[in-house]
C-alpha cells in the first residue's frame, strides 16, 4: 500500500489566524493569530504569565477628623517577563526589594483611592487600595438616664468603652441582656428617623435626643441618641429600622 507522507516545504502556508476547534478546556476558541507553527505553539501552550501586584493601605477605614497620612504597603512579583518599572501613587520604586512602603495623604475627610502599576516589556498590571472616612454608630446599656446630659458628657460616653462600629446607615439588630438598665442607640443625624421592634413587636416608647457629637478625633457633627422608654432586666432582641 502506497502512503504519501506530508512534509512542510518552503512554500507551505500555515493559517494560525483562526479559532482552535478541538474541545480542550482553555484552548477551544482561542485564536493565536500565528503566522507559523512555532509561533502557534508558543502562543497556544506557553502563554505569558503577567506579573502580580498588591497594594494595601494601613488604617483603611478611619473616623472623620483622623489624620490624612496613609502608609501604603506594596509588593510585586515578576513571572514570565522581567519587571521594568514599578510606580506607587505616582512615585517610581526600585525593582529590589520587591516589597516596601510608600507614604501618601488623602484630602481631609475624603475617600481616596491609591494605585500602583507594574510594567514589563509587553504588560501593565495595576492594583488599588482605598482609604474611607466613616462615622461610628453606637449601642449600649446603662442604668443612668443620660438623655439630658450636656453634649460634652454625651460625647465622652460615646468615646468611652461602649459598643461601636463604622457604618453608613442606621439599620441594625442587637441582642441585649440589661440589668435594670436603659438601652441606647446613637448614630449620625443624616441617617434619619428610626423605628423600633422589640422581640418582633413594634415599640414606640424610645425617646430621641439630637446633639452635637465630638468624636475622639475632635470632629463634630449632629448625632441622634435614642433611649428605651424604661429600664429592662430581661434579655431583649431589638431591631432598629
Amino acid at each position: 500500500m502506497n502512503q504519501t507522507k506530508r512534509t512542510g516545504g518552503g512554500n507551505t502556508y500555515f493559517n494560525g489566524n483562526r479559532a482552535i476547534t478541538r474541545a480542550v478546556p482553555g484552548l477551544q476558541g482561542v485564536n493565536t493569530g500565528a503566522d507559523d507553527v512555532v509561533e502557534f505553539l508558543d502562543k497556544a501552550f506557553f502563554v505569558d504569565v503577567p506579573p502580580s501586584a498588591s497594594l494595601t493601605a494601613q488604617n483603611a477605614v478611619r473616623e472623620f477628623g483622623a489624620s490624612t497620612l496613609v502608609t501604603l504597603n506594596y509588593s510585586f512579583q515578576a513571572n514570565t517577563n522581567p519587571v521594568l518599572s514599578v510606580t506607587v501613587n505616582g512615585v517610581s520604586k526600585p525593582l529590589t526589594p520587591t516589597a516596601g512602603a510608600q507614604e501618601a495623604n488623602t484630602a481631609p475627610n475624603t475617600d481616596t483611592t491609591f494605585s500602583m502599576t507594574v510594567t514589563t516589556e509587553s504588560e501593565s498590571i495595576s492594583a488599588q487600595a482605598q482609604v474611607a472616612y466613616r462615622h461610628l454608630r453606637f449601642w449600649f446599656t446603662s442604668a443612668e438616664d443620660v438623655l439630658s446630659k450636656p453634649e460634652d458628657e454625651l460625647s465622652s460616653i460615646l468615646n468611652g468603652p461602649v459598643n461601636k462600629e463604622f457604618s453608613s446607615g442606621r439599620q441594625q439588630s442587637r441582642e441585649f441582656s440589661p440589668a435594670n438598665e436603659y438601652i441606647y442607640f446613637a448614630y449620625l443625624d443624616d441617617y434619619g428617623d428610626a423605628s423600633f421592634e422589640v422581640g418582633g413587636l413594634p415599640n414606640t416608647a424610645y425617646q430621641l435626643r439630637s446633639f452635637d457629637y465630638t468624636n475622639s478625633q475632635g470632629y463634630s457633627t449632629k448625632f441622634r441618641l435614642y433611649r428605651s422608654g424604661g429600664r429592662a432586666s430581661v434579655p431583649l432582641a431589638v431591631e432598629l429600622k
